[in-house]
């Protein structure tokens, strides 16, 4: 267990402090001896209160299409130290987006003509608190809308498979297909 590790830690010339000293004072016992004499222990004086740790992240990225009805995802990047509980927040043109709290986020019309942005919130026990927000998507603009498609039909030789598109907006929709065979595009 952890604790295990800092109490054999307690016996060394180096210590590192844990979360639960913040706002405690540390002081160090150190004792001498030498055959035929007496042992000697003297005490440091005591630290300053330990304070909170700094949490290190990097601002966050945006994949995806700034499009209603695309889905755009945030990856909050390398927060350190390891197991950093995160909170995210999406923006409209600087403005937060309520509701929007997830690490994805799909744009609606609401979005049109603004840029979106995603504030990530790291927070641990023992370390202040941070937050870092993303660079702008490009301005959201309309998107094409579709479910996906279904193909039905038998999976034997020669059985003709038959794909429904599925329903799209905003109609009218020229729709183009490709067929794909163990993910490689079948050609013609």
């Amino acid at each position: 267990a952890a604790s295990d590790v800092y109490k054999r830690q307690a016996n060394l010339s180096t210590y590192k402090a844990i979360p639960a000293y913040v706002g405690k004072v540390i002081t160090v016992s150190v004792t001498g001896t030498k055959a035929g004499y007496f042992a000697a222990t003297k005490t440091s004086a005591p630290t300053a209160a330990v304070a909170k740790g700094s949490l290190v992240a990097a601002p966050p990225t945006i994949t995806g299409y700034a499009r209603v009805g695309s889905t755009l995802t945030a990856n909050p990047g390398t927060w350190e130290p390891a197991q950093v509980t995160l909170n995210y927040q999406w923006y409209r043109s600087g403005v937060a987006i309520v509701g929007a709290n997830a690490a994805t986020y799909k744009p609606t019309t609401a979005d049109l003509t603004k840029v979106l942005t995603v504030r990530v919130a790291g927070s641990q026990t023992g370390y202040v608190s941070r937050s870092k927000t993303s660079t702008a998507t490009a301005t959201v603009t309309m998107g094409l809308v579709g479910s996906d498609p279904m193909i039905v039909g038998g999976s034997a030789f020669f059985s003709t498979l038959t794909v429904y598109p599925g329903a799209w907006s905003p109609v009218p929709v020229t729709l183009r297909y490709q067929w794909y065979r163990d993910g490689v595009p079948v050609i013609g």
